[in-house]
């Protein structure tokens, strides 16, 4: 059986504003299996980012609900219980260190937002691999010691402890952290390292600031890294070395990635299980086959169809109108005022996540036993073509891969 990483039921988040509450995420629920890259799109505003910074807690004056939110075996929902406890907010920081670069970590989208431009970059990824090593020596003595109290096992604690201690000292030697640094620098691909690691952020293209952000993100060697649109501001050459080496992060290290992206055609060529969001909610979820050969909902259709490609002719098709005010109540289907598939239980009923197969899942009344059959539009079956040809070139990739390694 895979390994969950990550399993987070019902996730709502809420914002209060001057104007009212903003309903940025309406019970979301997902997960995520050891070495598996997870792919979360949709438009700007549609809550993929406050989705996935309410993992780490990175979203300021949340109003937080789930019925579940457990990584790696840690409940994140006890962990962060006290979150709005003003007399003494560093316990909440503290508690959340013990998570935060220990199990998961966190790329943002703009890489000057994270490194420190007043420090060599050598330096900051050594402090991210001394910070890192410290937090998982005393998670791993507590554990110990707790052990010990607890007489589990019939273990001779005081003899692992002790060889603990001496691993830890090992590796936060002085030699020990420069060979890492350059086995890091050197895994993302940076050239030059001797002359390199002295020098600051503002020396490297944005390019290389955002393989610096992943070298810490390395360093900290997490169960789980989060990818926040890590290739927004990027030129289509960088975004394709730096989705490359996001590839090297699972295939080599078996880290778990999510990938949050407006960019459906990116998802594409990168994940094996994707979530589409709209208005706060996840609209449809399937692998890399379910989305992109056999969509089912409209709104996927409508992302399928805005990809770019030179190869068709013809105007660049996109989505009509806006997404909803989430200050305002929703009712029905949030994406009906913009579908014109829409019929009238649309706009008076919310539609569930009607399960297409085991692996796919798309919450639209299309789907129904009673709906009238809606034939996919020629525009989303051009592009679902093209699709097609590269999911198979990524499947005949990883069965190639596969047969290597045998």
């Amino acid at each position: 059986m895979e390994q969950k990483i990550l399993s987070v039921k019902d996730l709502s988040v809420k914002f209060k504003t001057k104007t009212g509450v903003i309903n940025a995420v309406r019970g979301v629920s997902f997960s995520v299996y050891k070495g598996e890259i997870v792919g979360l799109i949709g438009e700007s505003g549609s809550g993929k980012s406050v989705t996935m910074k309410s993992i780490v807690r990175f979203n300021d004056n949340d109003i937080l609900h789930a019925k579940e939110m457990n990584l790696c075996g840690i409940d994140l929902l006890k962990l962060s219980k006290n979150w709005y406890n003003f007399k003494n907010p560093y316990s909440n920081t503290k508690k959340l260190k013990k998570v935060r670069g220990v199990y998961v970590a966190y790329i943002p989208q703009d890489p000057m937002t994270s490194l420190n431009p007043s420090m060599k970059i050598g330096k900051q990824i050594e402090e991210a691999i001394r910070v890192s090593q410290k937090r998982k020596y005393l998670n791993a003595l507590k554990n110990l010691k707790e052990n010990k109290k607890k007489h589990v096992g019939n273990v001779n604690y005081d003899e692992l402890i002790n060889k603990l201690k001496a691993q830890y000292h090992e590796n936060i030697k002085p030699d020990a952290i420069k060979k890492r640094i350059y086995q890091i620098l050197e895994f993302i691909g940076i050239k030059d390292i001797a002359n390199n690691i002295n020098k600051y952020p503002n020396s490297f293209s944005g390019g290389m600031r955002q393989r610096i952000v992943i070298a810490i993100t390395v360093a900290c060697e997490p169960d789980l890294i989060i990818a926040d649109e890590p290739t927004t501001a990027l030129d289509v050459i960088v975004q394709a070395k730096v989705i490359s080496l996001i590839k090297r992060l699972r295939d080599e290290l078996n880290i778990s990635i999510i990938f949050i992206s407006h960019n459906i055609a990116l998802v594409a060529n990168l994940c094996d299980y994707i979530y589409v969001m709209y208005a706060g909610k996840i609209i449809e979820q399937g692998t890399l086959n379910d989305i992109f050969i056999e969509p089912k909902h409209p709104y996927t259709w409508a992302l399928i169809e805005s990809i770019p490609n030179p190869e068709i002719r013809g105007e660049l098709a996109y989505i009509p109108g806006t997404p909803p005010n989430m200050t305002l109540p929703i009712h029905g289907d949030a994406f009906a005022p913009r579908n014109k598939y829409a019929m009238r239980i649309d706009f008076e009923k919310e539609p569930p996540l009607f399960n297409i197969s085991n692996t796919h899942k798309a919450a639209t009344w299309l789907v129904h036993k009673d709906a009238p059959k809606i034939e996919i539009p020629q525009g989303v079956l051009d592009k679902i073509k093209l699709a097609k040809n590269a999911v198979l070139l990524k499947t005949n990739e990883k069965n190639s891969e596969q047969d290597d390694k045998q």
